[in-house]
């Protein structure tokens, strides 16, 4: 497994830009696939050499509105007291607050006594947990806060009361965000956005070799081409590389077979991604004749069967899973595309895919 220094190292470029960006105190949304929590990971221990930061995976945070805050504050308590954050988050707060500044141990005693009333208020909470980071923020200066995956934020958005959860974000704090929903982007104005693109081929082949050594060319060329430029992708497929040197075969095993880390990358993409949209029986529909071809609106609305501007309003919900270029409908990324293509080959069992994929 690549580890975030070297997969950094080949994206140096967008790593200096995410830099540049944070030390001008430009909150940033990177944007896109392979290799975002490598480069948000390293760029907050470049970061840490001189400045308060942290790093965040936002997939291990509650975000149900009360555990959210709960975890937030507690986190709060353990970077102001140097201390490992453990849960149960509750007892964590009530045993180390008193240790604390005037002001966080407030807001800790505040957020401690709304849990237990019947219905908490749930903005309060998420507001006073936020208070705590801007007072670490004011106590430092210049404090960096890195969100891995922070479209997990978008779960708030079932909790009516808790309104906006983007512009309820400290503004003292210069934020590092990641995601892979271009959801995020309208929703983080004033962020700064880089989108990153798929690796070259000159960077996939850097990629190989540091992963699996030096490689025949023509396998580097399948990976090249079989990868469409995701990283995830290459690292899955040099694995595979010491038991066969046939990489077609070992890319659609793992793409079909549901204990395939590919097939498991794509069901985790597209279920995450789906989860927020209305009508998705048709959705899915859509995304699986698109996956076998590509389509102007009035063929797509003639093989669903329904009319053009209901057909727009459809494929305007899969925003980020399905764009429009050249007059046509695609779907996006290159590998869910593959995924949802061989779906009827989908496989609960090795053997059977094996044999789909010779």
């Amino acid at each position: 497994m690549i580890n975030d220094q070297a997969l950094a190292e080949i994206r140096g470029r967008v790593l200096r830009e995410l830099l540049s960006a944070s030390e001008r105190q430009a909150s940033v949304l990177l944007l896109g696939q392979g290799g975002k929590t490598a480069l948000l990971r390293e760029a907050e221990r470049t970061l840490k050499k001189r400045f308060f930061s942290h790093y965040l995976d936002l997939r291990k945070v509650h975000t149900p509105p009360e555990l959210f805050s709960l975890q937030i504050a507690g986190l709060a308590c353990a970077w102001s007291l140097s201390l490992e954050p453990q849960s149960p988050f509750d007892e964590f707060l009530r045993k180390h607050k008193e240790k604390l500044d005037p002001a966080l141990k407030e807001a800790a005693d505040l957020i401690l006594s709304e849990l237990e009333k019947v219905k908490p208020d749930q903005k309060r909470l998420i507001q006073t947990a936020f208070s705590m980071l801007e007072e670490l923020a004011k106590k430092h200066k210049r404090f960096f806060l890195a969100l891995d995956n922070a479209d997990r934020l978008l779960d708030l958005d079932n909790f009516p009361k808790v309104g906006d959860i983007f512009s309820l974000l400290p503004r003292n704090i210069t934020f590092l965000i990641s995601s892979s929903v271009d959801a995020l982007k309208p929703r983080l104005q004033g962020f700064t956005t880089i989108t990153l693109e798929p690796l070259t081929k000159e960077e996939t082949s850097k990629l190989v070799e540091r992963l699996a050594g030096k490689q025949a060319q023509k396998v580097v060329d399948e990976i090249i081409s079989l990868s469409s430029g995701n990283a995830h992708v290459v690292e899955v497929l040099c694995s595979g590389l010491k038991q066969s040197k046939d990489v077609k075969t070992a890319f659609l095993k793992e793409l079909v077979w549901r204990h395939g880390r590919l097939y498991q990358h794509c069901d985790s993409v597209y279920s995450k991604a789906m989860a927020r949209a209305r009508g998705k029986s048709l959705l899915h529909s859509i995304m699986l004749i698109l996956s076998k071809e590509d389509l102007k609106l009035s063929e797509l609305a003639r093989k669903l069967y329904r009319s053009a501007p209901v057909t727009k309003s459809l494929v305007e919900r899969l925003a980020g899973l399905v764009e429009k270029r050249d007059k046509v409908f695609i779907v996006k990324d290159p590998l869910l595309r593959e995924w949802l293509r061989l779906s009827e080959h989908w496989s609960d069992s090795e053997p059977e895919q094996l044999e789909v994929a010779r």
